[in-house]
């Protein structure tokens, strides 16, 4: 079988009784990015000082690389081809993007105000702040579902299939071994029966769209 021919648009929409699962992210201790995010607020309600907004600025920018480095590392960014310990930022939104975790639009939104105030030394004005407060409020909201709901698994009941797909029962994602496994016919060799399970990986052309396929389905 060449696992690469796998696409989930070679079967039709789940039906509507299909069964999705999901878990509770373990979140790091301390502060988390809303955190961040209420500091950047209240320093932009004191006044309209520099400090205030530099201030404001990168509170605003510690909650959005905060909540991006804790989604990416649950998502298996690690497991990457070629991909280093060391991941930069950019990297990590491209992967964002890739596994469509947040939409487009929220991205886009995101890069542009980032690309405004991306300077060393660079003294934001309010309205600025404030953009970038709204985009990062605006991103959080988008994501912080996967906190409390992180996609794991389908049942796959869906009523055509085309003929040159195999037969899907279920399909899991594994982010800590980054594979996503399909488990196809359950079959019969003797006394005793097993099911069919083939994986796919980061490194497969099919894995990305297979993982948006699983976080647009586990909601």
């Amino acid at each position: 079988m060449e696992l690469n021919s796998i696409l989930p648009e070679l079967y039709s929409e789940l039906r509507e009784d299909y069964s999705p699962s999901w878990y509770k992210l373990s979140l790091p201790s301390g502060l988390l990015p809303s955190d961040y995010l209420k500091f950047s607020n209240r320093d932009i309600e004191s006044n309209d000082e520099p400090r205030c907004l530099v201030n404001a600025l990168s509170n605003a920018k510690r909650a959005l690389h905060y909540q991006v480095e804790i989604l990416t590392d649950a998502f298996g960014i690690e497991h990457l081809p070629k991909q280093g310990k060391n991941i930069n930022f950019p990297t990590r939104l491209r992967f964002f993007d890739k596994c469509g975790i947040v939409s487009p639009r929220i991205l886009s939104k995101l890069n542009k105000v980032r690309n405004a105030v991306e300077h060393d030394y660079y003294i934001p004005t309010r309205n600025e702040v404030e953009d970038y407060i709204d985009v990062v409020e605006l991103f959080l909201a988008a994501t912080e579902r996967f906190f409390y709901q992180f996609p794991s698994d389908v049942e796959f009941l869906c009523d055509k299939i085309h003929e040159s797909a195999p037969e899907i029962s279920f399909v899991e994602f594994f982010p800590d071994k980054g594979i996503i496994q399909f488990r196809g016919r359950y079959e019969v060799i003797g006394d005793k029966g097993y099911w069919q399970l083939f994986d796919i990986s980061m490194k497969d052309e099919n894995f990305f769209p297979w993982l948006r396929y699983i976080i647009s389905n586990c909601k």
